[in-house]
């Protein structure tokens, strides 16, 4: 399957340009990599916010894969300077597949809820029940 190499999003085929980024899609990515002694690190995703990557960081973590956030971003200016702005999540080698897979699922669950809004409670839910005629 395809994949932009600006934001590294994936696409089914016959796919050739990314529609966001306007750029030819390739077969693999070219992520960056670290080596950190006995460890290779993978960038497995860029963000363009601290909290984007925080909360993606957050969630690998949830998932047991430990993950290191590296922020590309130029703070002098506070607009948008492309590749300036990046921020990278990493994780080991060893857990590269498992990383994108997630991270993969949890885009395609916030792509399927579409515009819906839901509400979050501490209340249990309740239910109406819609044939009822009786008031009180």
């Amino acid at each position: 399957m395809p994949y932009c190499p600006v934001c590294k999003h994936q696409y089914d085929e016959p796919a050739t340009e990314c529609p966001k980024d306007k750029v030819a899609l390739v077969d693999e990515l070219p992520f960056q990599t670290v080596d950190a002694g006995d460890e290779t690190w993978v960038e497995i995703a860029s963000v363009g916010t601290e909290d984007e990557a925080r909360i993606l960081e957050g969630y690998l973590e949830a998932e047991g894969i430990p993950a290191q956030v590296e922020s590309l971003k130029f703070s002098m200016e506070p607009v948008n300077l492309g590749t300036m702005s990046e921020i990278r999540i990493y994780v080991s080698a060893e857990n590269e597949a498992r990383a994108m897979r997630l991270v993969e699922e949890r885009r395609e669950e916030f792509a399927n809820r579409g515009d819906e809004e839901e509400s979050v409670s501490d209340e249990p839910s309740s239910v109406i029940d819609e044939g009822d005629d009786e008031r009180p």
